[in-house]
C-alpha cells in the first residue's frame, strides 16, 4: 500500500522495541537513526534523499531493532 507521509523536525518516525510493519523511502528532508547502549542513544546513521529504512518490519516479526527520528521537516 502507497501512503505519503510528512513529519515534522524531531517527530519519531519509528519507535525502538515497538512493532511495526511499515518502510519508507525518504522523498526529501533526512532522518536519522539511533539505538540504546547501555542506557544511551548511539547514533547508527543518518538517511537522506531516496534512501529506504524500516524495511525488516516488513520481513521479520520481531520489535524495531532501532529508532528514526526526522532531522528536518
Amino acid at each position: 500500500m502507497e501512503t505519503l507521509k510528512s513529519f515534522q523536525k524531531d517527530n519519531i518516525i519509528i519507535e525502538e522495541g515497538k512493532r511495526d510493519t511499515s518502510a519508507y523511502i525518504i522523498l526529501s528532508g533526512s532522518v536519522k537513526i539511533t539505538k540504546k547502549i547501555k542506557d544511551k542513544d548511539v547514533e547508527i546513521a543518518t538517511l537522506s534523499d531516496g534512501q529506504v529504512f524500516g524495511e525488516m518490519g516488513l520481513i521479520e516479526d520481531r520489535p524495531r531493532s532501532a529508532t528514526v527520528r526526522a532531522l528536518t521537516d
